[in-house]
């Protein structure tokens, strides 16, 4: 992962490639999933580094193919600290996330 700094320290926003992808002259970026949802490079300049849990850098084949072609310059795949514990969505693992549901028994009105 490369990380170009920004010439505006403070107003302009850093940049982000992936060494073997792309070159830090390139205008693709990566993909940006947060706890499984696509996000922003805004979304993630606003994220306070102490929220974060870890940052997994995906570039082969497999992360395309599961992805899409949006994915064709990487994926960084951040999981936050609140997220600990939920399923990880990544090209070895797919998942499907499931709820357990209470049932509950209608008491008569008139009792």
């Amino acid at each position: 992962l490369l990380l170009r700094t920004p010439k505006n320290a403070g107003k302009d926003a850093s940049d982000f490639f992936i060494k073997g992808i792309t070159s830090d002259n390139s205008t693709e970026k990566p993909l940006i999933i947060v706890d499984d949802v696509v996000s922003s490079y805004a979304d993630l300049q606003k994220m306070n580094v102490n929220e974060i849990e870890s940052i997994s850098v995906l570039k082969d084949e497999s992360t395309t193919k599961f992805f899409g072609d949006k994915a064709k310059y990487g994926v960084l795949q951040v999981t936050t600290r609140k997220s600990k514990g939920k399923s990880d969505a990544s090209p070895k693992s797919p998942s499907i996330k499931t709820q357990n549901l209470k049932v509950i028994t209608p008491v008569p009105a008139n009792k």
